[in-house]
């Protein structure tokens, strides 16, 4: 700068991730500029100007949550554009099955952390993951006809032999048959079962 000589402060505009710029500072801790981007100054002494600029605003998304089959799943999350998210820690529940975490598809398997999303730009929805309990209790009950008497039915006596059970959710289990002298199982009842789906309640 040239003594009493206003100086024309270059146009050349410098850039910054995630900031605009808005102007020149005297200062390196300036929040508001002194002079625009091809302003003019008049500074008679040696003199260093800072670049002063605004974050951009960043955009939000919405995290939305799906207990894929079982109940109880978190209120929707908003996240902010690079910005790591901490997931809800809300767990969701599910007869006969074990909570492992969240993935990005219904039949996902792999979990997601809290990481791998923070660079997500649009709406997404994150699904719960289940791990089938091998530990599913269920009942076999052996129901013997009584002997009639006089020709008169007289219905059925639970057998002592009838037991609780361990399977794995929504396998099939495999239904022992009670041998009995003089008795035979009758497989035209719908009742009688020797193999049957496992429900996470224990049903069949």
């Amino acid at each position: 700068i040239s003594y009493g000589v206003t100086l024309t402060l270059s146009s050349v505009v410098p850039t910054r991730s995630g900031y605009n710029f808005v102007g020149w500072g005297t200062a390196s801790t300036s929040t508001s500029p002194s002079y625009s981007a091809g302003g003019s100054c008049t500074s008679d002494a040696n003199t260093t100007r800072y670049a002063v600029g605004k974050a951009n605003p960043r955009a939000t998304y919405t995290v939305s949550y799906n207990a894929n089959g079982g109940s109880g799943a978190p209120a929707s999350q908003t996240k902010t554009q690079n910005v790591t998210l901490t997931l809800s820690s809300t767990t969701p529940t599910r007869t006969g099955y074990n909570f492992l975490g969240w993935g990005r598809t219904a039949d996902a398997t792999s979990v997601v952390v809290d990481s791998t999303i923070c660079n997500e730009t649009e709406n997404f929805t994150l699904f719960a993951i289940w791990e089938a309990r091998k530990d599913t209790e269920y009942k076999v009950q052996y129901h013997v006809q009584n002997i009639p008497q006089e020709g008169v039915e007289t219905g059925y006596t639970l057998h002592a032999n009838s037991t609780t059970l361990q399977g794995t959710t929504d396998q099939v289990v495999e239904i022992a048959q009670l041998v009995i002298d003089g008795f035979t199982v009758d497989l035209t009842n719908e009742n009688n079962k020797l193999s049957e789906k496992l429900n996470g309640n224990g049903e069949t």
